[in-house]
């Protein structure tokens, strides 16, 4: 298939730790160890290779359920719902989702009041709740988007946490439809929308949000 040359590609790229590089050369991370065994399992291709990769991601989760994207920056720890999602479809690893899915659910995006749109520099609203890079600063798009596809893969969605964040996206949706990083208004500047965070907001509305609410992103 089309496909072909490019899985390839990423088999050559598991390293022997049973992690992935994100290119040729490089050391294993957690976020591209997550993508390839997501990718490789979905196409049914290499399941030693998937077992290993997720075994690597056990082994990088910290006791308190996060994977952080670089040694020594715990901070860092968006990676953690790449994880779950790789981890979801393999029933031995349901403590490591349990420990991931906490983490995720405590450690949701800072938030603050919405000022009045005369008062504000950014025109979304400040008050709503996703995920986020960086633990502790402000819910952004795609770490949003990831973490609602993970949590919404679990047994017992948590459909309050969801619901807010799939307000929060609405909210971050550009006028004329599409969605970037997570800001709509800077200052009275409306803002572009970015492929990749509009089909990551896309992906994680579905089935959430009603077609009409993201048709001119769609």
């Amino acid at each position: 298939t089309v496909l072909e040359a490019h899985y390839d590609a990423l088999i050559r790229r598991a390293a022997p730790d049973g992690g992935f590089a994100a290119a040729d050369g490089e050391a294993s991370r957690p976020d591209a160890t997550a993508w390839a065994a997501m990718a490789l399992f979905a196409a049914n291709l290499a399941p030693e290779l998937v077992a290993a990769a997720r075994a690597a991601l056990a082994v990088a989760q910290s006791p308190d359920g996060r994977l952080a994207l670089l040694p020594g920056r715990p901070e860092a720890a968006w990676p953690t719902a790449l994880a779950l999602m790789a981890w979801l479809p393999d029933p031995a690893r349901a403590e490591n989702v349990s420990r991931a899915a906490a983490w995720l659910l405590a450690h949701p995006g800072s938030h603050w009041p919405k000022r009045s749109e005369e008062q504000a520099v950014i025109g979304h609203d400040t008050s709503l709740r996703g995920w986020t890079w960086i633990d502790g600063t402000h819910s952004w798009v795609e770490p949003t988007s990831l973490a609602m596809l993970a949590l919404g893969g679990l047994a017992a969605p948590p459909a309050k946490a969801l619901a807010e964040a799939t307000r929060l996206l609405l909210d971050l949706q550009l006028p004329d439809g599409g969605w970037n990083y997570g800001n709509t208004r800077v200052f009275r500047n409306i803002l572009l929308p970015l492929p990749e965070s509009s089909g990551h907001a896309l992906a994680a509305l579905a089935g959430r949000a009603a077609p009409g609410d993201v048709a001119p992103s769609l």
